[in-house]
C-alpha cells in the first residue's frame, strides 16, 4: 500500500475520534463504519463480532474496549 494512501486512512481514522475528559481515545462503530468503507452496517457488524471473538479470553479488556453495539 502507498504510503500517501496510509496516511489519508489514518488521518480519517483519528479525525473520527474522541476523547473523554480523563483523556481517553474512543470511536464511535456508526463513525467508523464510513471511514471504513462499509455500505451497510449489518455488514459492519459481521466483522465487530468476529473481532469480539478475539477478546473474550481478556474479557475485562473486551468489555472496556468493546462494549456490546446497537443501532
Amino acid at each position: 500500500m502507498k504510503s500517501d494512501v496510509i496516511k489519508t486512512l489514518t488521518n480519517n481514522f483519528e479525525a473520527n475520534s474522541y476523547t473523554t475528559e480523563e483523556g481517553i481515545e474512543f470511536w464511535l462503530a456508526r463513525d467508523l463504519l464510513y471511514v471504513l468503507k462499509y455500505l451497510k452496517w449489518d455488514n459492519f457488524q459481521s466483522v465487530i463480532s468476529k473481532t469480539k471473538t478475539v477478546f473474550i479470553p481478556r474479557e475485562k479488556i473486551f468489555q472496556a474496549i468493546l462494549p456490546t453495539l446497537g443501532k
